[in-house]
């Protein structure tokens, strides 16, 4: 750094005339400074800035070896995971265990790790189905989001109810447009919830369809091709290419739609509207193309 001073004078008020030159009433001192970088010292801090100590025990030779690049890159990453770890260590939690044996407080947490576990791979599979369909699915506040998290899709959910009544299992009321959209983007079937997976008898169900049932799915799969999509097939145009009671049919419907294999949307007053087939459908409907049945 350089300074260096220089003295500029100070004149009187008014204006002077053109013959008389300015009077000088006070000189005053000004300080000039130039800075210059000292590349020396410059390039010093830099590699002491760059410089990142860690520690670690894997291999620099050999089939398991690593560059020292790659592990900086990994651990740098780890803030993602300890916010994953960091639900498990809320005081909530931690503070509501009441085990004294190591092997109980070891199963716990192996719990706890397999439930963190599903809950990511939850939020994996609904960031991976908007990237595939781009479709977002409704957020906070009806807003639409290409990122939702498991904990939004909880609470989507916090109002079904389900009655058991013996065997059977039953809505309290039937499922939103929204969250049959989440359970659509998690490629899981609307009977999960009165249809355990991995249950005898839901695999007995799907196997047992009307000739009825068969046309319906076939009906859906061909108007899902003609619009590509884009479009809810139309009950009413349903009913219109199928001949038969329209009681059958809505029955037909609503066993198709306990068992996993399509959604039906419903108006504000229940009634039937709009139809489409969940992915399970699609196999099963795919698989009856061509069928005389």
């Amino acid at each position: 750094m350089d300074v260096t001073v220089e003295e500029q004078p100070v004149y009187g008020r008014g204006r002077p005339s053109a013959h008389t030159p300015r009077t000088v009433t006070a000189m005053r001192s000004r300080r000039q400074t130039t800075l210059r970088p000292h590349i020396e010292r410059l390039s010093r801090r830099e590699e002491e800035a760059g410089c990142f100590v860690l520690l670690t025990n894997v291999p620099t030779a050999g089939t398991l070896a690593h560059r020292a690049r790659d592990i900086l890159t990994v651990y740098k990453e780890q803030h993602g995971t300890e916010q994953n770890y960091g639900l498990l260590k809320d005081p909530v939690i931690v503070n509501s265990l009441f085990l004294k044996k190591p092997e109980c407080i070891e199963a716990l947490g192996l719990m706890l790790l397999l439930a963190l576990l599903l809950w990511r791979l939850m939020e994996r599979a609904l960031r991976t189905s908007i990237d595939t369909t781009q479709t977002p699915l409704p957020g906070w506040d009806k807003q639409a989001t290409e990122r939702p998290t498991s904990f939004m899709m909880v609470t989507k959910f916090a109002g079904v109810i389900v009655v058991k009544l013996g065997h059977d299992r039953q809505l309290a009321r039937p499922l939103s447009v929204v969250q049959q959209q989440y359970l659509t983007a998690l490629d899981v079937p609307v009977a999960c919830f009165t249809r355990p997976a991995g249950s005898q008898r839901t695999v007995m169900a799907a196997r047992r369809l009307s000739r009825r049932q068969k046309r319906i799915l076939q009906w859906l799969t061909a108007d899902h091709q003609r619009t590509r999509g884009m479009i809810t097939s139309s009950h009413q145009d349903l009913v219109r290419a199928l001949p038969g009671d329209k009681g059958n049919i809505s029955h037909s419907l609503q066993t198709l739609e306990a068992r996993g294999l399509m959604v039906i949307g419903r108006s504000p007053g229940g009634k039937a509207e709009s139809l489409w087939l969940t992915p399970e459908g699609q196999k099963w409907a795919s698989q009856l193309t061509g069928s005389c049945d």
